[in-house]
């Protein structure tokens, strides 16, 4: 989705900059959800402004320009996202539950705080499930706009999928869509530890990969149910 989004001639995707930390950490590091909400206009027009400080480190601002801010992680944070920028749309780009545990853990990932929770599988569900948690409850506290774009249904359909999704960004389809991998061939850096696949084409085989592997992940399917059920998919 990340170059998919980007080929598009206004969109900037901003791949997973630290603007939402430095914000947080401008703001001394807030922790709770309720001093989150009591968060005045005047507090919030400061966070917005450590923000972009951190922004202007990264891309240019222009006037018709949107700007897609791409870190898994913000999930975490959606209490202090919608208070900044009420007016903030989210895409969930999702993968049946079981294949994003099963995706965490085969990663290499940089060990960091965040990081040490993808070592073991059943650490791994435990944080998406925390994570999933707050994005429901976020979506029902605080009625976000939220579009979900499923890699499943993306590999079936491309052109509906993103079609779908420009509408929810108030953008149109066109075409030079469709050769979005000359946008990441063209990329010098791609600071993602998936950044090998992001230059192949869609491929099927990574939907529903879980299933080679089902009888070690069978433990954590009735911890991820709900999620699976929420999600659309099949357990």
């Amino acid at each position: 989705m990340d170059t998919i989004l980007r080929t598009y001639s206004n969109i900037d995707v901003l791949e997973e900059l630290p603007m939402l930390s430095k914000m947080n950490a401008g703001l001394g590091d807030i922790q709770t959800v309720s001093k989150i909400e009591a968060m005045d206009n005047t507090a919030a027009e400061i966070a917005s402004g450590f923000y972009f400080k951190e922004l202007k480190k990264h891309v240019e601002i222009g006037n018709k320009q949107t700007l897609v801010d791409k870190l898994p992680l913000n999930i975490l944070q959606l209490p202090l996202i919608n208070q900044v920028f009420p007016n903030a749309r989210y895409i969930i780009a999702l993968r049946h539950p079981l294949d994003c545990v099963l995706s965490c853990w085969m990663q290499n990932f940089k060990l960091n705080p965040a990081m040490a929770n993808m070592i073991e599988l059943e650490r791994i569900v435990d944080f998406y499930d925390v994570a999933m948690s707050i994005l429901k409850l976020s979506e029902e506290r605080y009625s976000l706009e939220t579009h979900r774009i499923r890699y499943e249904d993306l590999v079936l359909d491309f052109e509906e999928n993103v079609t779908n999704l420009l509408t929810f960004l108030g953008l149109e389809w066109k075409e030079e869509l469709r050769n979005y991998q000359k946008t990441a061939l063209a990329r010098k850096n791609i600071n993602t530890p998936s950044s090998s696949q992001v230059i192949k084409p869609l491929y099927q085989t990574a939907s529903y990969r879980w299933k080679n592997y089902e009888e070690y992940l069978e433990p954590y399917k009735s911890r991820l149910a709900p999620w699976i059920k929420e999600y659309g998919y099949s357990s």
